[in-house]
């Protein structure tokens, strides 16, 4: 989750190891559940470099300085106009609501030219418990793209 401070009652999935719907903790504690919400950037698909890009070509558009990937990856969690607040720097809050809005227009593009799905997120998502639940998070415009 690239920086975010997951809500307490979250599970962080890279901290731990799946196993059908009980999650191993470290220390040899098991959490049982009956369901599983994922969220899908950076949870189960490593979209860093395809935000970046995005927010990179807003940053131009508006004459700002951009960032590497690696900086914008630091900069990532807390929501979009927290990114966008980031990446533009403090001195230039005036330009957060521009900013974010032409790095949506570019992401909506160019979503998929790098992201991918992290190793062994098939194996998590493709076995659940038969009577368990899962379901992923994702914006309604990346799922509309999805099933486009």
């Amino acid at each position: 989750m690239r920086g975010q401070n997951p809500v307490k009652s979250s599970v962080h999935i890279k901290a731990y190891t799946y196993h059908g719907f009980s999650l191993q903790l470290k220390g040899g504690y098991e959490l049982a559940a009956k369901a599983i919400i994922f969220d899908l950037d950076g949870t189960l698909v490593d979209t860093a470099a395809d935000l970046a890009n995005a927010m990179n070509f807003a940053l131009a558009k508006l004459g700002q300085s951009v960032h590497s990937v690696e900086a914008c990856t630091r900069m990532i969690g807390d929501g979009l106009k927290m990114f966008a607040q980031r990446a533009s720097g403090e001195n230039r809050q005036d330009l957060q609501n521009e900013v974010v809005a032409a790095m949506k227009e570019r992401y909506r593009d160019t979503c998929f030219e790098c992201s991918r799905i992290y190793d062994g997120i098939f194996d998590v998502v493709s076995k659940p418990e038969q009577g368990s639940t899962f379901s992923i998070h994702f914006p309604l415009s990346g799922a509309q793209l999805l099933t486009a």
